[in-house]
């Protein structure tokens, strides 16, 4: 069986943060800078922002 799931996340247009330190509920900070989606996994670093995952941008395109 498949399902679709549909949830709401607290982030920026393109980063996993909404304003320095408020981050997505789904992100895991590592202090090593391997931090991770617990939905897409691996994130990069981007200009000292978290960027999100491709798929996350792609997903939420529609909602901006």
């Amino acid at each position: 069986m498949k399902k679709k799931l549909t949830f709401t996340i607290d982030c920026g247009a393109k980063t996993c943060a909404s304003v320095p330190g408020k981050f997505c509920h789904f992100i895991e900070l590592k202090i090593n800078g391997k931090n991770s989606c617990y939905i897409f996994g691996r994130l990069d670093d981007k200009d000292g922002w978290i960027q999100r995952h491709d798929e996350c941008l792609k997903n939420g395109k529609n909602n901006y």
